[in-house]
């Protein structure tokens, strides 16, 4: 009994990871995590790192929100990429986050670049977000753009939500 149930478990998992991928109302055909491809081939509002096995693979995450304010916060993410290489394959770049009141947030949206002031390490980096409304929740997602190179178009991390603290002085 254990093994069917366990059996039956992994089936569910199985399923859940290779199935159908639903954007605007629509179904898409099967696609697997990681391989890059343009915007011509997908909506624009499918995020880019869902693609094709066994292609070059461009991976963002957006990985936490910390030193929220009134007005404001800083971003940290990260961008991984797989079968390329700056320079060669990717010539030109550009990275940041996208912020928005509603969720999916895009580079149509507020966006803010590198921050030279990030303090983080390693394949991390961070944006710092200003000009926000106090006591007021924001939706955030990474991004990464490459205009020129072996692939082409903008790649989204997942998103994450936070609130902004309420204005000074207020109760």
């Amino acid at each position: 009994m254990k093994k069917i149930v366990i059996s039956i478990l992994v089936i569910l998992l199985f399923s859940g990871l290779t199935g159908n991928v639903l954007s605007q109302d629509r179904v898409l055909p099967k696609l697997k995590e990681g391989v890059a491809i343009t915007n011509k081939t997908l909506p624009a509002a499918v995020d880019k790192n869902l693609a094709l096995e066994g292609q070059p693979r461009v991976t963002v995450t957006t990985n936490e929100v910390k030193n929220i304010t009134s007005s404001g916060a800083t971003c940290y993410y990260s961008v991984k990429f797989e079968g390329l290489a700056m320079g060669v394959d990717i010539k030109a770049s550009s990275g940041g986050v996208c912020v928005s009141k509603s969720t999916g947030p895009t580079i149509n949206n507020t966006k803010f670049g590198v921050s030279k002031n990030c303090s983080a390490t390693g394949a991390t980096t961070c944006s710092d977000i200003s000009g926000l409304s106090p006591n007021s929740k924001y939706y955030v997602r990474a991004f990464y753009t490459i205009t020129e190179g072996k692939i082409t178009g903008t790649f989204y991390g997942n998103e994450l939500t936070f609130t902004t603290a309420p204005a000074t002085g207020t109760k």
